[in-house]
């Protein structure tokens, strides 16, 4: 990133360079890459750009246990479940989840990032999961998120080898049997719904050293970038908040 970066700044102080540095004999490609087409360097990819389908962590835990949140907590939403009418849950996922994200009982705010049970648990409490505070140490001993995990089993299926993919099957007190599906792996239809899911979390993140106005100042800027002639509102924004954090 630092070459890039380099370049621009020399070009905006005035130097120059060949206009086809990249193509000619002894250009870029030449010493660099050997052959290579100029045409499909610039031609959209017959599947599309990569990064249109960026994947996001919406939860502060480990991805692993992303598909069995989003699948307990379209339960929850979806059929108003409150704390008490779960009877007992089972979380579906790959045999890979063993050594990554299945700490049965996990002691502090790291290891409950790192449990299917805990996650699941958390999700039909209804926390949010989003935020650092979700996951300090006395959060993991919260009684009805405890209480839940206890209900909770997860099984481990060898022939899943992907950790993006869970099922959550609950079962009712009053004996209705609920299952959900997730697969994270998939990037998102909705991007408005995934736009305002980023900007929940990063709320969420920034509150302790940012105040609402200068937060949605800050989405503004940023959601507007291909509209600005120039970064300074960006840049001098973040330059008050370094200023104010050495002081």
């Amino acid at each position: 990133m630092r070459q890039p970066l380099q370049a621009a700044q020399l070009a905006a102080r005035g130097f120059t360079s060949s206009a086809d540095a990249i193509e000619c004999p002894q250009g870029l490609i030449a010493t660099h890459g050997g052959t290579a087409s100029l045409g499909a360097a610039v031609a959209t990819p017959n599947g599309g750009w990569h990064l249109r389908h960026n994947l996001f962590k919406f939860h502060a835990a480990c991805y692993g246990t992303h598909a069995a949140i989003e699948a307990a907590s379209h339960l929850r939403l979806q059929h108003a479940l409150r704390v008490d009418d779960v009877c007992r849950v089972t979380v579906r996922a790959s045999s890979a989840c063993e050594g990554v994200c299945n700490i049965a009982e996990p002691r502090t705010g790291l290891e409950a990032k790192f449990s299917l049970r805990h996650t699941v648990a958390m999700a039909l409490a209804g926390v949010d999961t989003a935020g650092l505070d979700a996951f300090s140490d006395e959060a993991v001993y919260a009684p009805e998120v405890v209480a839940l995990r206890d209900r909770v089993q997860v099984l481990l299926a060898p022939q899943c080898p992907d950790l993006t993919l869970s099922e959550v099957v609950i079962e009712t007190q009053s004996g209705t049997v609920l299952r959900q599906r997730y697969d994270s792996g998939r990037p998102a239809s909705d991007l408005l719904e995934q736009q305002q899911r980023l900007e929940e979390k990063f709320r969420l993140l920034v509150k302790s050293v940012l105040i609402p106005d200068e937060c949605d100042e800050l989405i503004d800027l940023v959601a507007r970038l291909d509209e600005l002639t120039d970064l300074s509102p960006l840049a001098g924004m973040l330059a008050r908040q370094a200023c104010a954090d050495r002081h």
